[in-house]
């Protein structure tokens, strides 16, 4: 993972506007990897691929004229939980527009989250529309078993689900609902 690279380094141009190049845009490759934690149950990092090759952490940032990137989040699970997506797409992603991580499915995304897809039990698939600047946080939600703390370290449950929140930095312009 290369955390040395700056904001700016981070931000996905749109490489598909001149002509023939749509397949130079490909879907952002993003890493969900689950470990145990002793105080929130499990703990999430999040790793997404720019360019090819690069590996990024923080906040996903899409550049203005960047539309309908399409995103593909695979679940590295390393917790022995048997973690996987929930079973409806729309239950494996909630989103809100206001700067907190969603507590509910019915939070707005501004109409930037579509084509929601659970492709399989680790991946998820959807396409950030890009049209409008905003900050979406976003809760993916993931079911699995439950685990208990050992007798003698403060023995606490956890339970599914397990939800863990990053963040998308649309800068917007440029993009369309189809």
């Amino acid at each position: 993972m290369n955390d040395q690279v700056t904001e700016q380094q981070r931000v996905m141009p749109d490489r598909s506007s001149a002509p023939g190049k749509s397949a130079l845009k490909p879907p952002l490759l993003v890493e969900v990897i689950a470990t145990r934690d002793w105080d929130k149950g499990v703990d999430f990092l999040l790793r997404w691929e720019y360019p090819k090759d690069v590996w990024n952490s923080g906040p996903m940032v899409f550049a203005t004229g960047d539309p309908n990137r399409k995103i593909e989040y695979d679940l590295d699970d390393q917790t022995g939980l048997g973690l996987k997506f929930e079973s409806k797409a729309d239950d494996c992603i909630w989103v809100a527009d206001d700067g907190a991580c969603p507590t509910s499915g019915s939070g707005s995304d501004k109409g930037q989250i579509k084509d929601k897809d659970r492709a399989s039990d680790k991946k998820l698939k959807l396409k950030n529309v890009n049209d409008q600047p905003c900050n979406l946080h976003y809760a993916l939600r993931f079911t699995g078993g439950s685990w208990s703390r050992p007798e003698g370290t403060g023995t606490k449950t956890f339970n599914p689900p397990y939800e863990y929140d990053p963040e998308y930095r649309n800068s917007g312009g440029g993009g369309s609902n189809t």
